[in-house]
């Protein structure tokens, strides 16, 4: 994707060769500066979650299954660039894949993590 506006049709040819476009659609593509990173990744439970573009935000950080069934919830507001927050869900988690996700300013952020004991 592209920074900024882009602007997308479609074409469609028929079996006869005559060409059909649809309507011109604009596509707005802002991109953040937000970094979520996880370490390490594979991790036995407990994780180093670094949170930067996020100075004063309310955010909120899950783990869930992949069926979607959430296992661990924490909040916090981040107070500086590159803030690292400790997740110690090490009694909680079984071995496995999950998706962590972080909610700030009504966007989600997504990161698979992988648990082994």
């Amino acid at each position: 994707m592209f920074a900024g506006i882009s602007y997308y049709r479609l074409k469609q040819t028929d079996k006869n060769g005559t060409d059909t476009y649809s309507d011109i659609a604009a596509v707005n593509n802002e991109i953040e500066n937000v970094i979520f990173t996880i370490f390490p990744n594979p991790s036995d439970g407990k994780v180093n979650v670094t949170v930067s573009g996020m100075e004063g935000k309310t955010t909120s950080i899950s783990i869930t299954e992949m069926s979607g069934k959430e296992i661990y919830l924490t909040e916090k507001t981040i107070s500086n660039n590159n803030e690292t927050i400790i997740i110690d869900a090490e009694n909680k988690i079984a071995e496995g894949t999950y998706l962590m996700r972080l909610v700030a300013n009504n966007k989600e952020y997504d990161r698979k993590i992988i648990i082994i004991k």
